[in-house]
């Protein structure tokens, strides 16, 4: 794990991954090794998963790239989040700027996202530039940043599509669009089906 990744891997889960005991896990990729391929959570749940950084880009998937497919996955209840310098998620800290897409389809956050810094959320933290599709998405933890944060997305940038996305956590998010509280982004968006 921490990035020691290959490219176009395919991974998938076969039981529940309960983390319980696991210390150190900043999740998975790097900015130099980020994840890139497909992982199907086949319906089960991450448990117990506790990341505590003293920096930040953190989440289940702290770096992925274009050409990422998430989906049938829910963090649990009983995961907690913490970067303390920010861009910060349940399941994706930073997205890569890349010219391919990210997908993320039957994907739950319910894992508490905590942050002294901007960009917390429960999806993805923050976006920088590959283009986004999310299908049946939600975020239930309870999320808590400074500026740019919000339930679903810090920052999505440009070329997102959401559908069937919803929130039920609370974003205690503060400066700069705090009050902007289910997901940042630009003008070219897509939206179907979203509530909070």
């Amino acid at each position: 794990a921490n990035g020691l990744v290959k490219e176009n891997v395919k991974v998938e889960l076969a039981n529940d991954i309960n983390m319980q005991g696991v210390n150190g896990f900043t999740g998975v990729g790097t900015r130099t090794n980020p994840f890139k391929g497909t992982f199907d959570g086949k319906h089960h749940h991450i448990q117990n998963m506790v990341i505590s950084s003293d920096d930040g880009n953190t989440g289940l998937f702290a770096h992925v790239t274009g050409g990422t497919s998430i989906k049938n996955l829910t963090i649990d209840k009983t995961c907690d989040v913490y970067g303390a310098k920010g861009w910060t998620a349940g399941v994706i800290g930073v997205v890569l700027k890349s010219n391919n897409r990210v997908e993320l389809e039957n994907v739950g956050n319910e894992a508490n996202v905590t942050t002294e810094g901007p960009n917390a959320a429960g999806i993805i933290g923050v976006c920088e530039g590959s283009t986004i599709r999310m299908k049946n998405v939600y975020n239930a933890g309870t999320i808590t940043g400074a500026k740019e944060s919000a339930a679903i997305s810090g920052w999505l940038t440009n070329y997102v599509t959401l559908e069937n996305v919803y929130n039920c956590g609370e974003v205690v998010a503060s400066g700069l669009d705090g009050a902007n509280t289910f997901a940042r982004f630009q003008v070219d968006k897509t939206i179907v089906n979203c509530y909070e």
